[in-house]
């Protein structure tokens, strides 16, 4: 599955996007980590867009919480 990702100021986080049809919230990490968190409902990703640290949201309210894929290291 190709997620559009669109880049954000973070210090762990390079870019991130969402599909609303399978709720999958795609995050691609600096270190070139590509995970697919699926089950993310879209006030969840609304919530993602609008924080004011992706890295800190990611730990709270979506590590652990949502099933994820390693999709792969993409540089």
């Amino acid at each position: 599955m190709d997620i559009a990702l669109k880049a954000c100021k973070s210090i762990q986080v390079e870019s991130f996007g969402f599909d609303p049809a399978s709720k999958t919230l795609a995050v691609k990490f600096k270190n070139g980590g590509l995970y697919h968190y699926t089950g993310v409902d879209e006030d969840t990703h609304k919530a993602m867009c609008c924080c004011e640290s992706v890295g800190k949201f990611l730990g709270s309210r979506v590590k652990g919480k949502f099933g994820f894929k390693k999709i792969g290291d993409k540089k």
